[in-house]
């Protein structure tokens, strides 16, 4: 998705869990640099601020932001017990032999 921001226009953003106005100073990519109440410099992902009156930016279905089927979990928990049991054979010491 573009950035639909523009340099010099006035967003909402969240600082401190609270919302603040802030100006846009610069874009890279999907990020905004915005300038806060406080005076600071903040780089915000352009999904984090929204125009007043409006929602935030919707993020886009195949951009990774699908939630974990219970499927997927399985595998994943499988996946995670395997590696274990391979590290774990990995690092048994090898038995004293006597003589």
């Amino acid at each position: 998705m573009k950035n639909p921001f523009k340099v010099g226009e006035k967003v909402l953003t969240k600082v401190k869990r609270k919302e603040v106005e802030a100006l846009i100073t610069k874009l890279w990519q999907n990020e905004v640099q915005v300038r806060t109440p406080d005076n600071e410099l903040r780089w915000r992902s352009m999904y984090t601020v929204w125009y007043p009156g409006f929602a935030p930016l919707a993020r886009d279905e195949e951009g990774g932001n699908a939630a974990i089927t219970p499927s997927m979990l399985r595998a994943l928990k499988r996946g995670a017990k395997q590696q274990r049991a391979k590290a774990k054979k990995l690092v048994r010491k090898q038995p004293n032999k006597r003589r």
